[in-house]
C-alpha cells in the first residue's frame, strides 16, 4: 500500500511501463481512507466525488481528457462523471468529463487508477507532456481548515412575502391534475472567498443519503447531500426511487410517530407522491420490458425530515443507454412538477434565479455500471457566496407557510452556516 506522500513518485515511475505495455490503466493501492476529505486537497482539473447511499464504496474522479456540457458530447462513454443541470427552458446542459484519475474505495480498500487514452497519447512525446500534467494533478494543496468562513450577509430569495404571492398564484390557477415544484434559496455572502476545505469538513456524512461534490473550476463547486436515487443500472436491471411527500422529524419518539402518521394520512402528500410514481411507471414502459414496484408508500426517515418512499425495478430493453434513461426520467415531477413541460415553463417565470445543478442529475458511468442521484439538499459555491436550495411541491391544496417551513427543514443539512 502506497503512502500519500509517495503516490506521486510511484505514479510517475510506473506510468511509462503501463504505456509501453498498452495497458488501459495503471492501478495502484493507496492508504487514502477518506475520499471526500481527500477531494479538498486536489488542485488542477475538474473533481467529482460520488458516494452511493447505503453502500460501502465511493468514487473520486480527477483531471480530464475531455469535458462536455452534454453526456453525448464525449467520445468516450465508458467512464464519465458529472451532472446534468435542471432545464432552464431553452437548453438541458451540464458538466461531464472523462477523468484521468479515479480513486475507488470499497470494503476499506482504496485503489487509484490512472487511465491511458491512446487516442490522445499517441507517442513518447505526448506521454512526456502527460507525465508533467500528472505531476501537477498529484501535487496536493495544503489543508486550510483553520481558515474560517465569516458570514457577511444572508438573503432569502424569494423573501417570505414574495413566496406567499407565488404559492397563492399557483394554487389559484392549477387544477387537481397539476403540480409545480417551487424552489427558493438562501444566498449566504462571506467576507472572503469561501474556504472549501472548511466547508467540506463541516458537512455531516451519513449512509442514509448520497454524497456528491463537483468542482468545475477554481471558483465554482456544487455539493449535494441527497436521499433520492434517480436511477442505477446493474447489468440489465434498472432501479429508481420515488420520493415525494415530506414531514420534519419529531423531537421525541411520540412526536416523530405522530408526524409519520400525519404524512401517511395526508391526502395532499399522497397525491403529490402519486404524481411522481405514475410518471416513473409511464416512462419505464419506454425503456423496460418488465416493471416491478418493490416498495409502495413506505416511510423513509432521514436525520432532518421523513418522506413517502416507493421504489421501482425494471428489466432494460436491449441497447438502452444511461443517456436514454436520463432523457426519459430527468426531471421527474418530484423536482419539476406535472405535466413536465407545463411545470418547467411556470418555474422559469416564477423563480428569480436559475437552479443550475440543483434538482439536476448527478452521477457516473464506470466499469459497466451507472448510477445517478437527484441533486437536492444542495449548495452551490461561487467565489464569496454559497447558495443553499430547498423546494416544495405545490398543488392546489398547498399552504404557503407549510411549504416555506418544509423548505427550511430541507435546508438544514447546511444550517451550520447560519
Amino acid at each position: 500500500m502506497i503512502e500519500l506522500m509517495n503516490l506521486k513518485k510511484r505514479v510517475i515511475e510506473d506510468i511509462k511501463a503501463a504505456f509501453n505495455e498498452r495497458r488501459e490503466a495503471l492501478v495502484l493501492d493507496t492508504e487514502i481512507v477518506d475520499l471526500f476529505g481527500h477531494a479538498k486537497f486536489l488542485k488542477d482539473g475538474p473533481v467529482c466525488y460520488f458516494r452511493p447511499k447505503n453502500q460501502s464504496r465511493e468514487f473520486l474522479a480527477h483531471g480530464a481528457y475531455e469535458i462536455s456540457n452534454t453526456l453525448t458530447g464525449l467520445k468516450n462513454h465508458s467512464t464519465v462523471f458529472g451532472a446534468q443541470k435542471f432545464p432552464d427552458g431553452h437548453t438541458n446542459e451540464g458538466f461531464f468529463f472523462n477523468p484521468i484519475i479515479v480513486y475507488k474505495k470499497e470494503n476499506q480498500t482504496t485503489t487509484v487508477s490512472i487511465y491511458i487514452n491512446y487516442d490522445i497519447l499517441k507517442n513518447k512525446k505526448d506521454l512526456g507532456r502527460f507525465i508533467i500534467y500528472l505531476a501537477e494533478l498529484f501535487d496536493f494543496e495544503k489543508h486550510q481548515s483553520e481558515k474560517k468562513n465569516t458570514v457577511s450577509q444572508i438573503v432569502d430569495v424569494p423573501e417570505i412575502d414574495d413566496w406567499k404571492n407565488k404559492v397563492e398564484k399557483i394554487t389559484n390557477t392549477i387544477n387537481e391534475e397539476q403540480k409545480i415544484v417551487l424552489s427558493r434559496q438562501k444566498i449566504i455572502s462571506f467576507e472572503n472567498k469561501v474556504n472549501l476545505s472548511t466547508f467540506i469538513d463541516q458537512i455531516e456524512s451519513s449512509p442514509e443519503h448520497y454524497s456528491f461534490y463537483l468542482k468545475t473550476s477554481q471558483d465554482e463547486s456544487f455539493i449535494s447531500i441527497s436521499p433520492e436515487k434517480l436511477f442505477s443500472i446493474n447489468g440489465n436491471k434498472l432501479t429508481i426511487d420515488c420520493i415525494a411527500g415530506t414531514r420534519p422529524r419529531g423531537r421525541s419518539k411520540n412526536e416523530d410517530q405522530g408526524l409519520e402518521k400525519e404524512l401517511i394520512d395526508s391526502k395532499k402528500e399522497r397525491s403529490e407522491h402519486l404524481f411522481v410514481a405514475n410518471f416513473i411507471q409511464e416512462k419505464l414502459t419506454n425503456i423496460c420490458n418488465l416493471i416491478t414496484m418493490t416498495k409502495a408508500f413506505d416511510i423513509l426517515k432521514l436525520s432532518k425530515v421523513q418522506h413517502l418512499h416507493s421504489e421501482f425495478m425494471g428489466e432494460l430493453k436491449p441497447n438502452i443507454s444511461a443517456y436514454d434513461i436520463l432523457k426519459e426520467l430527468h426531471p421527474t415531477p418530484a423536482v419539476a412538477g406535472t405535466p413536465t413541460n407545463f411545470a418547467i415553463d411556470k418555474i422559469q417565470v416564477l423563480e428569480q434565479n436559475q437552479r443550475g445543478f440543483y434538482a439536476g442529475a448527478c452521477g457516473f458511468i464506470h466499469q459497466g455500471e451507472s448510477e445517478f442521484m437527484v441533486g437536492i439538499r444542495s449548495a452551490y459555491i461561487n467565489k464569496k457566496q454559497i447558495h443553499i436550495f430547498g423546494g416544495a411541491g405545490i398543488v392546489n391544496a398547498s399552504n404557503y407557510e407549510n411549504e416555506w417551513n418544509e423548505t427550511e427543514e430541507k435546508m438544514k443539512n447546511f444550517s451550520f452556516l447560519w
